[in-house]
Formats: structure tokens, C-alpha cells, sequence
């Protein structure tokens, strides 16, 4: 390794923590991976209400500060727990926020407020710095939640000595949310109303968080190669396609990894049973466990297709739905894991009781 880098990675979830989807297994895995390659690695995280349920352990610090939003003050107070005994991860507290049943919404419906919530995360992320007296050389930013970070550091922080140095990653997890809100919400940010531009925070009339990160860090990172190249489409570009072309030179595909340690059912504690490649005689109790907790009276022969995925449009569950009777009719079993559209659960939830 050529030089010891100190790194900080801000998401708005991660495992343990705090999960909806993929953005959390990556938030999980990839500090520990350049933890491992010899790096000085903590992350940072919003406490919801459900962070407080997990089982990690949580200790709260001795820091408090305060956020303005808009013509209020909110403040934050700043807590510590690991991940794999090896990572620091922060956890930025404040109840009025996040201490909530759901992380971004309930019901399928996302919180009025969250322009706010992730206002207010941004510029928690680069004060947690100064608090805890922890510049790193790279923040690593994930999604729209996080977009603002380049923008302050650029900005607000630009005279700073302690984050001149700083530089940002802004991983595109999904193009397609983009935390875009009406004009107003520029009033929130404490930035120059002149951002609002076409060459700013403006997309469309409205502000845009992924704008932010977008334009503001100095490289982008998306999860594979493929989806770099079909963002700059105008079929999954959603919007977005001019200003990734202009930034190619600092766009790059990086392939999602996978933690063999968590998914590895020869030493998995989760399932009823382990198993390996060389003795797959515990993959047919599984099997037996997964028809048995999902009552499915089916001959432990029939195939059975799992999925887990959010319910959008995007994921192709309109594919699905379409070839489900027919999955049946052909003999096999189907089970999915996940929320979303409160159509297609509805359309899922109707077609369990057939």
C-alpha cells in the first residue's frame, strides 16, 4: 500500500444499522474491506429509531453541536459503536428527525420533511468532523442523502486549513432517486441563492440533492461498469444524462463486491442449517425451513424462486407480474421479500391468497 489514507464514508443507512436495500450491505462491507487494506476507516450514519433496536452496542459521546435549518437551530448529539469490532461508525442523533418508525417514510409514503432531515445530515457530517478533530483525506458519499456534502465543503468550508485538503467520492447507487424538492428548499440550506441555477443546484425548476453530488465532488463512482455507461442514456439518465456526459472523464463503474463472511452458508448462524459446496445436505433442511415458515404446501421438489428487491418500477417487477401464473402453472414456488409501490403490493399480497 502506498499511503495510509484516512476515510469516511456517509450514507444514509448501513448494516447493522439501519437497512431498506443495497446501499446498507455496501455501508456494512466496504469500510471493513479498506479497513483491511490497512486504511483509517470510520463511517457515519443517522440514529433512527431503529439503529436504538439493534443489538450493536452504542455508546454516546461527550459532543454536542448545533445545525441551522433554515431560521432554526437543531442539534446534534453524537454517538459511537463499531462495525466487526474494527470500524468507528457515528451515529448523529437528534430525536426531532430521526427518531422515527421509518427511515425515509411509512406506509410507502416518504416524510414531508426530508429535505430537511438531509439538509440537516450533510452539514452534520462535515461539523462531526471538526468535533471529533478527524479530517480525513477522502469522505465517500453514497446517494442523494449525502449530495450536499461537496457543495458545503466547497463553499462554506473553502477557507478552513483543516478541509482544504479534503476531497469527495459520490457514489450513484440509484440514479432514479434524486431527492429533488420544490425551490423553497434552497431557503433551508444556508447556501448562496445563486447556486440555483442551471449549472447548480437547479434541475427542472426544483433542488436537487443529487445535483449536488453530481456536480460539486471531484470524482463519481457508480456500482458496475454497465450502469456507468447507462447513465449517460437518455433511457436511464432520468434527467441526468447531459451533466454525467460533461463529467465522464470523472465517472467510474466499480462492480459491488460481496461479503463472503456474512454470506457464506457454511458458516452462516441465520439459517437452520449450514452448508457447503462439498456437503449440500443441509441445503434441503433450508429448504424444508423456508416452506415451513412460509406455509407453502408444495412437494419439497418444486423449485422455488426467492427474490429480494424494493418494489419499483425500476427493479422489473412489472416483468413479474406478468409471468407470475405462468411460474406457478410451470410448477414452481415463488417468494419475495420487500416494500415499495403499494400497488405492487397490493397486486403480490392479492395474488398470495389465490
Amino acid at each position: 500500500m502506498s499511503k495510509r489514507l484516512k476515510i469516511l464514508l456517509a450514507a444514509s443507512e448501513g448494516q447493522p444499522f439501519s437497512k431498506t436495500g443495497g446501499l446498507a450491505d455496501v455501508m456494512g462491507a466496504l469500510p471493513i474491506a479498506l479497513y483491511e487494506k490497512g486504511h483509517d476507516v470510520r463511517t457515519i450514519l443517522p440514529k433512527y429509531q431503529c439503529v436504538t433496536d439493534c443489538k450493536k452496542k452504542i455508546d454516546p459521546l461527550d459532543i454536542e453541536f448545533n445545525i441551522p435549518i433554515g431560521v432554526k437551530t437543531h442539534t446534534v448529539r453524537l454517538s459511537k459503536s463499531t462495525l466487526a469490532e474494527k470500524v468507528p461508525v457515528y451515529l448523529v442523533e437528534n430525536d426531532f428527525f430521526f427518531n422515527r418508525d421509518g427511515i425515509y417514510g411509512t406506509q410507502g409514503t416518504d416524510y414531508p420533511d426530508n429535505a430537511d432531515r438531509f439538509i440537516f445530515f450533510c452539514r452534520a457530517i462535515l461539523e462531526s468532523c471538526k468535533a471529533l478533530s478527524f479530517y480525513p483525506d477522502i469522505i465517500h458519499l453514497n446517494d442523494w442523502h449525502t449530495g450536499l456534502v461537496p457543495v458545503y465543503l466547497k463553499l462554506e468550508y473553502a477557507q478552513d486549513e483543516n478541509f482544504k485538503s479534503i476531497r469527495t467520492i459520490f457514489s450513484i447507487h440509484n440514479l432514479a432517486y434524486q431527492g429533488n424538492y420544490d425551490a423553497e428548499t434552497m431557503n433551508l440550506t444556508g447556501l448562496p441563492d445563486s447556486l440555483f441555477s442551471q449549472d447548480g443546484l437547479e434541475f427542472y425548476n426544483q433542488f436537487s440533492f443529487m445535483k449536488g453530488g453530481l456536480v460539486y465532488a471531484d470524482l463519481l463512482t457508480t456500482m458496475s461498469p454497465t450502469y456507468s455507461k447507462e447513465i449517460m442514456t437518455s433511457e436511464l439518465g432520468c434527467g441526468m444524462e447531459g451533466l454525467l456526459k460533461l463529467r465522464e472523464q470523472d465517472l467510474t463503474g466499480i462492480l459491488n463486491g460481496v461479503d463472503y463472511e456474512e454470506w457464506n452458508p457454511e458458516t452462516d448462524s441465520k439459517v437452520i442449517t449450514n452448508y457447503s459446496s462439498k456437503n449440500i445436505k443441509g441445503k434441503l433442511k433450508c429448504k424444508r425451513d423456508l416452506m415451513k415458515t412460509f406455509s407453502l404446501t408444495v412437494p419439497e421438489s418444486t423449485p422455488i424462486i426467492g427474490m429480494v428487491t424494493r418494489l419499483s418500477e425500476q427493479k422489473g417487477i412489472d416483468l413479474i407480474m406478468e409471468a407470475l401464473d405462468e411460474i406457478i402453472n410451470f410448477g414452481a414456488a415463488f417468494v419475495l421479500l420487500g416494500t415499495g409501490n403499494p400497488d405492487y403490493e397490493k397486486f403480490f399480497q392479492s395474488a398470495q391468497q389465490k
